[in-house]
């Protein structure tokens, strides 16, 4: 038997507390998985998620945090929408 898993990942908007996305080329980390870049409009590409996820993003003003959960049993990408980092 080979212990084969189901790669998850999503794209998301996100968002600081006054609804503005974050800047271009912020920094950020699954915690507990691996490194993502937020690109324009604050859009971010995550890989290697769970079911409920943590996020922290590095911005010039310090760092956020964002949680977010997938539907169990979304397909193994899921389009989140945005997500607010405070």
């Amino acid at each position: 038997q080979f212990p084969i898993g189901r790669p998850r990942s999503a794209v998301l908007v996100l968002v600081d507390a006054e609804g503005r996305p974050l800047p271009v080329g912020s920094q950020g980390e699954v915690v507990g998985g691996g490194t993502f870049v937020v690109g324009y409009d604050g859009v971010g590409y995550l890989t290697g998620l769970a079911d409920v996820n943590q996020v922290r993003v590095g911005t010039a003003e310090g760092f956020c945090v964002a949680e977010f959960a997938l539907d169990a049993t979304a397909a193994t990408q899921a389009e989140v929408g945005r997500v607010s980092c405070q």
